[in-house]
């Protein structure tokens, strides 16, 4: 069986088996971001995340120009040291924000606006026995109160 999803700015094609579990799947979705460059401007660019069973590739797309990720995981793609564009310093998104964190406990991407204060150098290893007031959110999401780490 397939099922395909289509919104805008993304595309896919899911194979389910006959009890609907996922046996195949394709997922290309473009994600707009904000780059602050090197100058200290601010530029609008997309994420391109094109993935399919043992192979995914993340490209960044400014003005037409395609820039591939110096890492395949999300997770690092979108850290400053994976950047292959030689004009940006780095993206404003959650995963670059200090208020935002992977939980250690392998529940999430969490976000800690509202808890400034627990924002420490401490914070994943405090997340391993503590739990901190915070909300669930995505690597590539950004809000008014971001903070470069």
């Amino acid at each position: 069986m397939n099922c395909w999803i289509r919104q805008i700015g993304g595309k896919g094609l899911f194979e389910l088996d006959a009890i609907d579990y996922l046996v195949d799947y394709y997922l290309q979705a473009i994600i707009p971001l904000t780059a602050i460059m090197r100058d200290g401007g601010k530029r609008q660019i997309s994420l391109l995340l094109d993935t399919n069973p043992g192979s995914e590739s993340i490209i960044l797309l400014v003005d037409g120009e395609r820039f591939v990720s110096g890492s395949a995981s999300l997770e690092f793609a979108l850290l400053p040291e994976y950047i292959d564009h030689p004009d940006i310093q780095y993206l404003r998104t959650c995963g670059n924000c200090r208020f935002s964190a992977y939980n250690p406990r392998g529940e999430g991407f969490f976000c800690f606006r509202k808890n400034k204060q627990e924002c420490d150098s401490n914070l994943y290893q405090r997340m391993k026995s503590e739990l901190i007031p915070s909300e669930i959110t995505q690597e590539f999401y950004t809000c008014a109160e971001f903070k470069l780490k």
